[in-house]
């Protein structure tokens, strides 16, 4: 399932900035569905008739914020599949069990369940949203409220990422 706003239907993983896209569809004046179906990805094949959108992050930053989430218990270990099979003591022990335990590229194929047609980097905001709404029509004053918007639930306090575990994770993503 995913949320349809008329214009495109949404839907993306976890932790890649929901609550920042939901808010800022709604100072653009978009109305959908339920908000508790977003991390489902799209049902069926798409002829082509729906514009599907979905956010993606960088993978190192996906993953410090899964950790944050599930050591503040704002989420639980099983909620992504994976996550129960890591190592939650440190963020390095984290970073080096989803290195060492899931095939490379586990982050990039949770990204590829949701077949988007669009799919607008969270790093990107609020720019590529915004040209996303001029391409389709939205007036120019919901575009400027939307400019305007500041990241939204934030991780308190992220683990650094050391250079040769950044290196590692994003040379296991890169395709």
């Amino acid at each position: 399932m995913s949320i349809n706003y008329r214009l495109f239907e949404f839907a993306c993983p976890p932790r890649t900035g929901t609550d920042w896209f939901l808010k800022a569809s709604r100072l653009a004046g978009l109305r959908g569905g339920p908000h508790r179906i977003v991390h489902v990805p799209f049902a069926g094949e798409n002829d082509g008739a729906v514009l599907r959108v979905s956010l993606v992050r960088n993978p190192c930053d996906w993953l410090r914020s899964c950790w944050c989430g599930v050591t503040a218990v704002q989420i639980s270990r099983n909620w992504l599949g994976f996550a129960n099979k890591l190592d939650f003591d440190s963020f390095d022990g984290f970073a080096r069990s989803y290195l060492d335990r899931e095939r490379p590229g586990a982050v990039g194929r949770l990204y590829d369940r949701y077949e988007a047609d669009v799919r607008l980097r969270i790093e990107d905001m609020p720019w590529a949203y915004v040209e996303l709404l001029a391409s389709l029509g939205v007036p120019s004053e919901l575009r400027e409220l939307v400019k305007q918007l500041k990241p939204q639930s934030v991780s308190a306090n992220p683990p650094i990422l050391g250079n040769d575990l950044r290196r590692r994770i994003l040379e296991s993503e890169k395709e």
